[in-house]
């Protein structure tokens, strides 16, 4: 009993921390793109460094769709799995 109740703690503080986490990611690539922006539209901006700042920009879309494609089914199989631990101790 003890050791399911501390394994259900263990797994909310990492479920409240990946969400904390995946938002601040989430985050960081939306402002690498804006700052990468900025440098390409600026028209003093050496050519190599606005091409530069495209590519930091293609990835950071890139990036961010595999983390908003994966992380909800991540969850899911957590919630899934959680749910099959409870069926196999009954």
């Amino acid at each position: 009993m003890l050791k399911e109740e501390s394994q259900k703690h263990v797994y909310e503080v990492a479920k409240e921390s990946l969400a904390f986490f995946y938002t601040q990611s989430l985050d960081g690539i939306n402002e690498a793109k804006r700052e990468s922006w900025k440098i390409y539209n600026d028209e003093k901006t050496p050519t190599r460094e606005r091409l530069l700042a495209l590519k930091i920009i293609m990835q950071a879309d890139e990036t961010r769709f595999r983390l908003l494609s994966e992380g909800p089914s991540v969850l899911a199989f957590k919630t899934l799995q959680e749910r099959l631990d409870k069926i196999e101790s009954r």
